[in-house]
C-alpha cells in the first residue's frame, strides 16, 4: 500500500526527492503475484495545492471552468477556502467574472494559471455549514449537479 502510495506521488510531481523515496520503497518491495487492492489517484492534487497556495498568498488565478452541462468556461477567480462535501472537493471563491462567490468542482478545473494580481484576503468570508446545507438543499431540487 505505502509503495503504491509512493509511486503515485512520484508519478503526479515528478520531484526528485519523491522519486528517491520511490525508489528506495521498491528495494522493500516483496515479490507477490497479488495485486494490492489499493489505489491512490492524485491526480486532482495539482488543483488542490494551486488552490492552497493562491489561498494563502492571497493570488488571483485564472482557470478554465467546465460546468456540469459541459459548457466551458475562462474564470479569474479569489479562492477563499477548499470544501469537501459528498465525497468530492470543491473551491469556494469569489469569481470575478460573475462578481459572485461560486462553488466550483475541482475535479472540473483546468489550465491553472497564477497572475500578477493580489486580492485582499480578509474581504471574503469563508464558506460556512449554513451556507453549505442551503447551497446543496437548492441545488438538489432545483435539478442543478
Amino acid at each position: 500500500m505505502i509503495l503504491e502510495l509512493t509511486r503515485g506521488l512520484s508519478e503526479t510531481y515528478l520531484l526528485p526527492k519523491v522519486a528517491e523515496l520511490n525508489q528506495k520503497m521498491n528495494y522493500f518491495k516483496q515479490d507477490v503475484t497479488k495485486k494490492s487492492p489499493y489505489f491512490f489517484d492524485f491526480s486532482l492534487w495539482k488543483a488542490q495545492q494551486a488552490a492552497l497556495k493562491s489561498i494563502e498568498t492571497g493570488q488571483v488565478i485564472s482557470i478554465t471552468y467546465t460546468s456540469y452541462d459541459n459548457k466551458q468556461t475562462m474564470r479569474k477567480i479569489e479562492p477563499i477556502n477548499l470544501v469537501f462535501k459528498a465525497q468530492v472537493w470543491y473551491l469556494y471563491a469569489y469569481c470575478r467574472i460573475r462578481k459572485d462567490n461560486r462553488l466550483f468542482r475541482i475535479n472540473r478545473i483546468r489550465n491553472i494559471q497564477f497572475l500578477d494580481t493580489y486580492f485582499k484576503q480578509d474581504k471574503h468570508q469563508a464558506i460556512d455549514q449554513d451556507f453549505l446545507a442551503r447551497f446543496f438543499k437548492d441545488t438538489s431540487s432545483n435539478g442543478i449537479r
